[in-house]
């Protein structure tokens, strides 16, 4: 691997997502239980745009049920819509 930035753990713990240099999100199994981590083979996921406003702040999240990701792009205009979903599981 050539590394990358923004990790995530997923809910359970037993994977962590991150974005390559190339802007691909990727994810490998960990098992932190012993005393040696182990870490699997790294698996692409999708490719997505940098992060809004090409900073470094976070443009994805896991989803609780660790099935999904909720990932935010940039719109090619200036302005950004914001969609909201209510009523999730708690």
């Amino acid at each position: 691997s050539n590394g990358g930035s923004d990790p995530h753990f997923s809910p359970d713990g037993r994977l962590i997502f991150y974005r390559t240099p190339g802007d691909d999100i990727v994810s490998v199994d960990v098992d932190l239980t012993g005393p040696t981590p182990r870490i699997g083979k790294q698996q692409r996921r999708f490719s997505v745009p940098s992060p809004l406003g090409g900073s470094e702040k976070t443009s994805y999240a896991v989803a609780r049920d660790g099935k999904s990701l909720i990932v935010a792009r940039p719109e090619a205009s200036a302005n950004y819509v914001v969609h909201v979903k209510t009523g999730w599981p708690r």
